[in-house]
């Protein structure tokens, strides 16, 4: 696996940082899988899957989303999108990234894969930009917090007009994430819900570039965005020939244990869009890093492959 590093051009002065892995040989690739990586991670974490992507004849690109990873303007900049359109942002740079894979890879299918708060991006995504792309994988996604989601937008917004954009606030923190280790008692980490491969959850907690504050503004940005993508009119600007493959862990959290991805996905097909689900028994929120992960990284290939 060949593996290159860059930072191409964002929006507003912004630099992205961009790593691809590709194959070995030069020999002509099955298509290109583009990463939209998680809250509070960063696209390096996706090397080992990147790996398996390769030896099938994939090249893969990821990128780090704007105040995560090596996409920070300013130190200051870590956990924030931007004072004003931060959502859209941060679509539109992962949009910049497919056009930078075109440049580089002309003629080649184009695949999308977002993780968690990357699923969210990625759901977006494909309401703009879904005729770009041939399919898409939707990683531990959310459904729609419906009133805690709006009560949510509006402690986020008046902590922001209190004490500023970037301030990084515990109560919101608390109130986004501060369950999701209680199913998993007694617990070794605070981050045991993400895997129960624990050496997966150690490299996450040793990892200085993951589980950091997010800011106030963040958590406007991303309950705003979570419910503009799941309005009904919205989904509907997703191409109605775009396959889309929803994977879970039914103990992920963030999925509501399986509850929320059938909403979602129930949503989908009432809307007359053919999505294929898998929920992995007993599997967490990263479910590409679970015990199981091998039988994950085969459905997606399988998927991909198929397409």
């Amino acid at each position: 696996m060949r593996e290159n590093t860059f930072k191409i051009d964002g929006l507003d002065g912004h630099k992205i940082f961009v790593a691809s892995w590709m194959p070995e040989n030069n020999e002509k690739i099955n298509g290109v899988v583009q990463i939209n990586h998680g809250m509070a991670e960063h696209c390096l974490r996706y090397r080992d899957f990147a790996k398996f992507l390769t030896d099938n004849g994939y090249g893969v690109y990821a990128h780090d989303h704007r105040g995560h990873g090596q996409s920070l303007d300013v130190e200051e900049d870590i956990g924030f999108f931007n004072d004003k359109e931060g959502w859209n942002n941060v679509i539109d740079e992962a949009y910049k990234v497919t056009e930078h894979i075109k440049r580089e890879n002309k003629n080649t299918d184009i695949f999308v894969l977002g993780h968690s708060m990357g699923s969210l991006i990625t759901r977006g995504y494909i309401q703009k930009y879904g005729n770009e792309v041939k399919g898409a994988v939707i990683s531990g996604t959310s459904a729609t917090k419906g009133f805690l989601g709006v009560a949510g937008i509006g402690v986020a917004r008046l902590i922001c007009l209190t004490k500023g954009n970037r301030h990084k606030s515990k109560l919101l923190t608390d109130l986004s994430f501060g369950s999701f280790n209680k199913k998993f008692a007694p617990n070794k980490t605070e981050y045991d819900w993400l895997s129960r491969d624990e050496q997966q959850v150690k490299k996450y907690v040793d990892d200085e570039k993951c589980g950091f504050m997010c800011t106030s503004r963040f958590y406007v940005d991303l309950l705003k965005g979570l419910s503009n993508i799941s309005k009904k009119r919205n989904i509907l600007k997703t191409p109605k020939n775009l396959p889309i493959l929803f994977i879970s862990g039914d103990n992920d959290p963030v999925g509501d244990m399986g509850k929320g991805i059938k909403k979602i996905t129930d949503t989908y097909k009432s809307l007359g869009y053919n999505v294929k689900v898998i929920l992995y028994e007993g599997g967490r929120h990263e479910i590409i890093n679970e015990t199981n992960n091998s039988v994950v990284y085969d459905d997606i290939v399988g998927f991909i492959n198929s397409l």
